[in-house]
Order: structure tokens, then sequence, then C-alpha cells
């Protein structure tokens, strides 16, 4: 049945209907900035990514353990720059 999808895929990026406008933000930003370095951001780059006026880390982290929360990112505890995405991740689409 099509509408028992949890997840669609929409311009090049897994989208759950539940997301807010700032995590759909943060995850086309995630998206982006790993495709361009080959890395993930810092909390500091998310927040000047999705164009946040003022840095705090604890509302970056709030909106990154979300998505985590909604299977779209993986993170590693304690490891700077571990953000890893679930559906498409541009470091890993081109292993077999």
């Amino acid at each position: 049945m099509e509408n028992d999808k949890i997840f669609d895929f929409v311009d090049g990026l897994w989208f759950d209907p539940v997301l807010s406008p700032l995590e759909l933000k943060t995850m086309q930003f995630l998206r982006e900035f790993i495709a361009a370095n080959g890395y993930s951001p810092t909390y500091r780059e998310i927040s000047k990514g999705i164009k946040k006026k003022k840095f705090h880390p604890s509302e970056i982290n709030r909106i990154v353990y979300q998505l985590k929360n909604k299977n779209l990112i993986d993170i590693k505890k304690a490891k700077n720059c571990s953000i890893r995405l679930i559906h498409g991740d541009p470091r890993y689409e081109s292993r077999p």
C-alpha cells in the first residue's frame, strides 16, 4: 500500500512528512555539505548553514538528535564530525 510509506524520496533527499521546516533545512544542508566536503559538519557549521542568527550548541544538538530519533542520521557519541546520513550519504553511495 502506497500510503504505508514512512519516507518519500524528494529532490534527492529522503523526506519524512513529519519533519519540521528546520529539520528539513538541516537535512538538506547536511547532504550538501557532506557531498561538497566528504565529511560531516560541526555544530557551528550546521548553525551557519541553516542561517541561525546566534550559535547555540544545545539547539543544534536538539535538532541533530531529533533527526537521529527519526532514523534519518546516525552519530557517534563523543566524536566530532561523525554525522552519517542513513539514506543517501554521498560518502557511501558509490560503494557496492
